[in-house]
């Protein structure tokens, strides 16, 4: 079982596993014989490899990408969030009220001068502002909020480095 010796942890890829994560992180919708063409093997194995590195949580799941300025969510924003107290208590509950946030695209823990990095989309800078004040400065456990406005976005992807 060479398949499951490769596969027997996150580390352990090999060359035909790189490939498939590299090309499918370019392309998720291709069907497995175009996926199998492009990394060099027949389509059999490289659905059975593919299916392995799911099972096995090294793809977590496929997604669209959206752009956020099409569906009116095109303003970005990004939050360093202070808590009144840093223990596991006020952590937990923290995250549980902005977990659901949709507004919330990303949310770091972080070292520093403030506790979290979080960011932010909304359709402009008067709905950031509204997200603001009806949320975020509501959550108990928040002591202070330093916002960053980028000027222009220029390197954003999803795209993960196999090598």
């Amino acid at each position: 079982m060479i398949l499951q010796k490769a596969a027997e942890t996150r580390d352990e890829l090999d060359a035909f596993e790189r490939r498939i994560l590299r090309q499918v992180q370019k392309d998720s919708s291709l069907p497995i014989t175009a996926l199998s063409e492009a990394v060099g093997m027949s389509p059999s194995p490289c659905h059975r490899r593919l299916k392995a590195l799911e099972e096995r949580g090294v793809i977590k799941g496929y997604v669209a990408l959206v752009d956020r300025t099409a569906v009116g969510q095109g303003f970005t924003a990004f939050a360093q969030v202070s808590l009144e107290r840093q223990t596991r208590e006020s952590v937990d509950a923290f995250e549980s009220q902005i977990e659901p946030r949709e507004e919330i695209l990303e949310a770091h823990l972080v070292s520093g001068d403030y506790d979290y990095l979080l960011k932010i989309v909304a359709r402009d800078i008067s709905g950031f502002q509204e997200f603001l004040w009806s949320f975020l400065t509501k959550v108990p456990q928040v002591a202070k909020i330093r916002t960053l406005l980028p000027m222009r976005t220029v390197k954003e992807s999803n795209f993960c480095p196999i090598h």
